[in-house]
Order: structure tokens, then C-alpha cells, then sequence
């Protein structure tokens, strides 16, 4: 018997295949075992259940968690694990601050702020990064994007 899956919990899976984590959080082994725990909490950012990674970046390292979800962390484009941003290595507010005084605007302070828009708004995040994938064979973060694994 099949089961009936919505398809926000489809897409926010296939979304979630792996996290995006900096270079420093991942460590200097190249072989790194992360673990998935699929819906296991909620994000801080969006409210939504993410999917919840752990994983062990060296021998003598302590392990490290994803703090927030994937389509948080591409709105914001920062590091699931340090909140620091891709780009420029710095931490998000220090960016946020330095785009707002160029008078940019964040992506996340444009998401809805009801349950049902909240939930078409991050859906079409992923959708729209699923797209940008096929098309461009990876992920666009911007400017430098030297420190993005994913």
C-alpha cells in the first residue's frame, strides 16, 4: 500500500540531500560520515521541521550539528553549522549590516509571515534552487562562493 506524501515534505527531502557547510566546518578530512535525521526539529529561522545533520570533522574534533535549514541558510547564504557567511567568511550580521548599508535588503525579512504563505514562500525557494542546480550543474551563491560544499 502506498503512502500519500504531501508534496511539501517531497520537495523539503529532496532539498535537504546534503547541507551546506563551509570548508572549516567540514575540517581537513576529506572523508567525513555525516549523519541524517530527517525531520528532526524545527528551524530557529523559519519555523519549518528540517532536516537535522551531525557529523565529526576530525579525529580529535568535537562533533558539529546544522543549527538551521537548508532554505534558510540559501536565503541567507551562510554556513548551516557557523552561520558565517559563504562568500566572505565573516558572520551574518556583520554582512547583513555591511548589505544593509549599501542598501540592500535581506531575502529573509521578504518571507510571509502566515502559516499557509510561509509554507509557499520556502517551497518555492527550493524549487527555484532545484532549478538553478539542473541548469547550472550546482548551487549560485554569489560573488566568490569559494567556501560552499554542497
Amino acid at each position: 500500500a502506498a503512502r500519500a506524501v504531501s508534496s511539501a515534505s517531497a520537495s523539503a527531502s529532496a532539498a535537504s540531500d546534503f547541507p551546506l557547510i563551509c570548508e572549516t566546518c567540514l575540517g581537513p578530512n576529506p572523508y567525513v560520515r555525516i549523519l541524517k535525521m530527517p525531520m528532526a526539529k524545527p528551524c530557529p529561522v523559519t519555523g519549518r521541521p528540517m532536516t537535522s545533520f551531525r557529523f565529526k570533522p576530525g579525529d580529535d574534533a568535537r562533533y558539529k550539528n546544522t543549527v538551521i535549514s537548508k532554505e534558510a541558510a540559501l536565503l541567507k547564504n551562510v554556513c548551516q553549522v557557523c552561520l558565517y557567511d559563504l562568500d566572505y567568511q565573516l558572520p551574518a550580521g556583520v554582512v547583513d549590516a555591511m548589505r544593509a548599508g549599501e542598501g540592500e535588503k535581506d531575502k529573509l525579512d521578504a518571507a510571509p509571515t502566515t502559516e499557509a504563505n510561509k509554507e509557499f514562500y520556502y517551497n518555492r525557494v527550493i524549487e527555484e534552487q532545484a532549478k538553478a542546480r539542473e541548469a547550472g550543474g550546482g548551487l549560485m551563491t554569489g560573488a566568490g562562493g569559494g567556501g560552499l560544499v554542497a
